[in-house]
């Protein structure tokens, strides 16, 4: 699956296994991959139908890809290219629970 990212000045078809998290900021989706972060404005209940279930909605408005986090702790998530993305106490028990989960599933 790919997301299409179309802005002033960039038009993009993201493929979905790149990308690290996907974070509503105002009016913009901020789209995070391996390579760069795109900007844009969408919905986005326009995009989640793309996603599959290796994305976790770990706070309102932020999905994050299971597959790319390589560490969590301290309230942080490490992905695989050394990003790293904060999250709040509650949001971080969640989201861990469900990272155990998701290895657990694919060993």
């Amino acid at each position: 699956m790919k997301i299409s990212i179309k802005n002033q000045q960039v038009v993009a078809n993201v493929s979905v296994d790149t990308v690290l998290f996907i974070e509503k900021d105002g009016r913009k989706l901020k789209v995070v991959t391996d390579a760069r972060e795109y900007s844009y404005y969408e919905k986005m209940s326009n995009i989640e139908h793309l996603l599959d279930n290796t994305f976790f909605l770990c706070r309102k408005g932020c999905y994050i890809n299971l597959d790319k986090v390589v560490l969590m702790e301290d309230q942080h998530i490490v992905f695989e290219n050394g990003n790293v993305y904060w999250l709040g106490r509650d949001n971080f028990i969640k989201t861990k629970k469900a990272f155990v989960n998701f290895l657990n599933i694919n060993k």
